[in-house]
């Protein structure tokens, strides 16, 4: 099974890789480009893509309820600073507004 880790984060990459190697998350490719530079094409063969992964906390979700780790499954929880008071409410003029980015993608 082909499962792929995107996030920009390298200490999240880096943890991610640690909680893969424990075999605490199904084993994967972990992706530190930004969701901007990635392309349709680049998730080809992945049964189950995770965006903005964090440390895992998505596939480690779904282990734990259960969920067949050959099931096909897309998930992303893009940043929200974009529409929080704490991040100003930018909303669409802000960049950290990645929304789009993976909607493009789905």
């Amino acid at each position: 099974m082909a499962v792929y880790y995107n996030d920009a984060d390298p200490a999240a990459c880096e943890w991610l890789r640690e909680l893969i190697a424990a075999r605490l998350l199904p084993a994967g490719e972990v992706d530190e480009r930004s969701i901007l530079e990635v392309e349709p094409a680049d998730l080809r063969g992945f049964v189950q893509c995770h965006f903005f992964a964090g440390i895992g906390g998505w596939p480690y979700a779904l282990r734990l309820a259960g969920v067949a780790e050959d099931r096909s499954i897309w998930t992303g929880s893009p940043p929200c600073q974009p529409f929080s008071q704490a991040g100003q409410r930018k909303g669409q003029d802000d960049d950290r507004h990645l929304a789009p980015a993976f909607l493009r993608l789905v």
